[in-house]
């Protein structure tokens, strides 16, 4: 399954460990909002209706793609 800008993702990657040998894994869930071939834009956390939208209360994640293990499209929109 192709996720592609829009669809609801569940995202496994390895991360940065301060003071470790060894990164760690982690899971982010939701909405594909770039797909580059370096990077995966992630926003987790953003308005159900968008014209509700009145500040920057969303949280966005920026994920290396190297640093991807899984991309699982979950719904799509």
């Amino acid at each position: 399954m192709i996720a592609k800008k829009g669809d609801i993702v569940k995202c496994v990657f390895l991360d940065h460990c301060e003071n470790s040998d060894d990164p760690i894994e982690f899971i982010l869930y939701g909405r594909l909002i770039q797909k580059t071939r370096a990077k995966l834009v992630i926003d987790c956390w953003e308005y159900a209706d968008i014209e509700e939208k009145h500040d920057e209360n969303e949280q966005r994640f920026t994920i290396v793609r190297s640093a991807v293990s899984e991309l699982t499209k979950l719904v799509e929109i």
